[in-house]
């Protein structure tokens, strides 16, 4: 089932947008049975929150999310979906709040770390409030030589540019 998610994620790179849409309805269509059959393993709930999100179901998503965060309260996969969700859903406020809890999950100067405060300084800033985004960016600025993620680092570098130039 995951083969057919991650086909699908393959061909809608190469710009087959049905074929990733078919495929993830296959996986979607496992995963639900997977989970129904013997009450899902939290990896196997957490696939299938990923599938209903990528597939519009953001409703059912949140549910799954929210009951795995239930059962362990730091998984960095349910908080990035309910942030994802909650800024689909244009709740930036609450958003922000998943990235915060995230980033008090891990480890300071790892990349999970990282990326919440990224997030967090760019919702920061779509919520209009750029000085308060330009801060945090500052703030995290001492702390960038130790970030090896390239893409993350140009992303951030980009925000600041945009929050702080």
């Amino acid at each position: 089932a995951v083969g057919c998610g991650r086909d699908g994620a393959r061909r809608n790179g190469k710009g087959d947008a049905a074929a990733n849409q078919a495929a993830q309805q296959v996986a979607l269509r496992l995963y639900e049975q997977l989970v129904s059959d013997n009450e899902g393993s939290g990896k196997a709930k957490l696939t299938l929150a990923r599938l209903y999100e990528n597939t519009g179901d953001l409703k059912k998503a949140s549910a799954l999310y929210t009951e795995t965060l239930q059962a362990n309260a730091n998984s960095t996969a349910a908080l990035r979906g309910l942030a994802r969700i909650a800024e689909a859903e244009k709740r930036l406020p609450d958003a922000i709040g998943y990235w915060q809890q995230l980033g008090k999950a891990v480890r300071a100067g790892d990349a999970p770390w990282y990326e919440s405060t990224y997030e967090i300084a760019r919702l920061t800033q779509a919520m209009g409030k750029k000085k308060e985004s330009c801060d945090q960016l500052q703030q995290l600025k001492p702390a960038m030589p130790g970030l090896s993620d390239a893409d993350l680092r140009k992303k951030l570098d980009e925000l600041y540019k945009q929050a702080c130039g």
